[in-house]
């Protein structure tokens, strides 16, 4: 199973996508860095990127939470 869940761009010529697929028999939770060679091409995965279990995903959540309060706190984001 592919499943593209999110997509946004990082810069010009890069995009973040989060996506649910199949490796290696199981579930996992890709979360990568696409990218161009030249601008309007096709984009391609990159070696950035993260790999969770869904087992994971909790801790993974709550980690993006306390850096997104902490952030707050540092004014560093609205």
């Amino acid at each position: 199973m592919n499943r593209l869940i999110s997509s946004f761009a990082k810069n010009k010529s890069e995009d973040i996508r989060i996506e649910i697929k199949e490796l290696k028999g199981k579930d996992i939770l890709d979360i990568r860095v696409y990218t161009a060679l030249e601008d309007g091409a096709e984009k391609f995965p990159t070696g950035k990127g993260l790999v969770l279990s869904p087992g994971d995903f909790p801790d993974f959540k709550k980690a993006v939470l306390d850096a997104e309060a902490v952030l707050k706190q540092e004014r560093l984001l609205r």
